[in-house]
């Protein structure tokens, strides 16, 4: 069985906190709190899962969830794809008013708003796909609040088996038999065959076809557990898979995109 790697150690910077500023959207308790909501709009659109538009024209792109993909460029829906969109009209259907808590990074390279979202009650919209089995949890360096939270609530839904985590498409793949035409967002599992040192990147070897890219400036996250103790470890990753230098190669920046199999 396998458990999330890192998490006794490598999250403990992340803990759970609450702001205590008077503020219409706090509900004290509540699964991934919103603390201080920076700004309030209403959704105009809902394109997917993950993303929708603002009163304001903004298109906006959850922080900390990945859902799976619609029908594009020639491909099918995914499995649970429209599950996801509708799951999410239902909870912030057009009209809604929504609470906006940024990241450090606000816009990311498609020029879209990054935020966590939460209802009008206090929910916390990215959590409850999370619990669901309707999304899965990630994160993307520097916006890591509420990491520890949405990656905990996955370990729930993946015990009882929802959605995602019942569904053969999402088990992760081997590492050694992926086609270079791979792309877009997976689950990988493989063997860490060996370390490469770059000036800008380490990377994590799996394989001859396939490795991980950790830019530098994000090995800090890794303080706890250094990568070099990773060898020979047999893990799943996920993330952004693409094509480059005849080579697969995969995102790598955060910890908790990786668990160890025991």
């Amino acid at each position: 069985m396998p458990t999330r790697y890192y998490r006794e150690k490598a999250l403990l910077w992340s803990a759970f906190f609450i702001s205590l500023l008077v503020d219409p959207f706090v509900v004290f308790g509540a699964d991934c709190a919103p603390g201080h909501i920076g700004q309030y709009a209403r959704v105009t659109k809902i394109y997917d899962g993950d993303t929708l538009r603002l009163n304001d024209g903004r298109k906006l792109r959850f922080i900390g969830i990945n859902t799976p993909e619609l029908a594009h460029d020639d491909k099918p829906d995914e499995p649970l794809a429209q599950e996801a969109r509708h799951r999410l009209t239902q909870l912030i259907p057009p009209g809604s008013q929504i609470g906006l808590v940024y990241g450090k990074q606000r816009k990311d390279r498609h020029r879209r708003t990054l935020a966590h979202v939460f209802t009008h009650d206090g929910l916390n919209v990215s959590s409850a796909l999370v619990k669901e089995g309707l999304a899965f949890a990630i994160v993307v360096p520097p916006n890591d609040r509420y990491v520890e939270c949405y990656f905990s609530t996955e370990q729930q839904a993946r015990k009882q088996g929802k959605g995602i985590w019942s569904t053969p498409y999402y088990t992760p793949a081997d590492s050694r038999k992926l086609a270079d035409s791979t792309r877009g967002f997976k689950l990988v599992t493989g063997r860490i065959t060996g370390i490469g040192q770059g000036k800008k990147n380490i990377w994590l070897e799996m394989g001859n076809n396939f490795s991980l890219k950790l830019a530098r400036k994000n090995q800090h996250y890794f303080n706890e557990v250094p990568v070099d103790q990773l060898i020979n470890k047999q893990v799943n990753v996920r993330g952004w898979v693409s094509y480059y230098n005849s080579k697969i190669r995969m995102s790598f920046n955060h910890p908790a995109m990786m668990e160890i199999l025991h």
